[in-house]
């Protein structure tokens, strides 16, 4: 069975483009005050970085 895409009209895709903008600028907002940019993808890297290590020194029990 096959799913269609759902097809939007120009019209559509530019109102939910501006709502979704809209929404969530509070949220972008809030972020920006609370956490640094740099701090934010310091802490993603590491985890990457964990995880990766992680699954390369474990990598026998996943075999």
């Amino acid at each position: 069975m096959l799913i269609k895409p759902l097809l939007l009209t120009e019209l559509e895709e530019k109102e939910t483009a501006v709502a979704l903008k809209t929404n969530l600028q509070p949220i972008f907002r809030i972020v920006k005050e609370k956490f640094n940019v740099y701090e934010l993808a310091i802490g993603f890297f590491h985890k990457m970085y964990c995880i990766y290590s992680y699954l390369c020194l474990n990598k026998n029990q996943f075999a």
